[in-house]
């Protein structure tokens, strides 16, 4: 999913400034199964107020810079569906701890199966203890 596309989803939940957006793809449900870059975010919403999929209101605030609060257009909401129905690309895992199982049989005994990442926000205690169930060579 590209970063327009994930910011119409955000968007299609409520108005939201760039900022809101970013903490909703950072913390988020969107955090779980979509990743954009925080550069990516205000480029994609300023191309999306040139294609009139979003309208931006802006709302002064004291010794800060103007808050741009995005607003999802109907062609914005279009546009999101348009994209919902489009054919996805294979999902795709990237794993240091997978990587390192694959090499489990040259590893110290001690680190095979064990998995110490330090628990992300939101990983839910998921890390611990693993069992690789697969073994390469003869």
């Amino acid at each position: 999913m590209d970063a327009k596309t994930l910011c119409l989803a955000v968007l299609s939940q409520g108005d939201a400034s760039g900022y809101e957006i970013r903490k909703a793809v950072e913390s988020g449900p969107f955090g779980y199964i979509q990743d954009i870059g925080y550069s990516s975010i205000y480029p994609a919403l300023s191309r999306l107020y040139d294609d009139n999929l979003v309208t931006v209101t802006e709302y002064a605030q004291e010794g800060r810079p103007d808050k741009k609060v995005y607003k999802l257009t109907p062609e914005g909401r279009m546009a999101l569906l348009g994209a919902l129905q489009e054919p996805t690309e294979s999902d795709r895992t990237r794993s240091d701890f997978l990587f390192r199982m694959l090499f489990a049989d040259i590893l110290p005994p001690r680190r095979r199966g064990t998995d110490d990442r330090q628990p992300a926000s939101g990983n839910r205690g998921q890390s611990g203890p693993h069992r690789c169930p697969c073994r390469f060579g003869p």
